[in-house]
């Protein structure tokens, strides 16, 4: 789980990342974090996928590695990069994240 980095536009339409800065959800305000989920393929090849998931949440989302992870209003968003089809992935929060130790 990390923040998830935040970029400004320059005038020549190209993006650079801001230094110690984390990116907001522009409807909320809230942080934004990237959870790095493996997803199961069931081919025949019997391999793994390693996805980014943005969540929206005020607190860093506490997830166990390699645990179950249920994601809420998960939307996935298609688009080219390079000529070939990428995936982007959103939610709104986690369900099963395991809580924060107390203090």
């Amino acid at each position: 789980m990390t923040s998830k980095a935040e970029y400004a536009e320059l005038s020549d339409g190209s993006r650079k990342r801001v230094p110690d800065s984390q990116a907001t959800d522009c409807e909320t305000g809230l942080p934004l974090w990237v959870v790095d989920c493996f997803l199961d393929d069931d081919s025949e090849e019997g391999r793994a996928e390693v996805v980014g998931v943005t969540v929206v949440s005020r607190e860093k989302p506490q997830v166990k590695k390699f645990h179950r992870v249920d994601f809420i209003d998960l939307v996935a968003t298609a688009y080219m990069r390079d000529g070939r089809p990428a995936f982007s992935f959103r939610a709104s929060g986690i369900h099963s994240a395991v809580q924060p130790k107390a203090a």
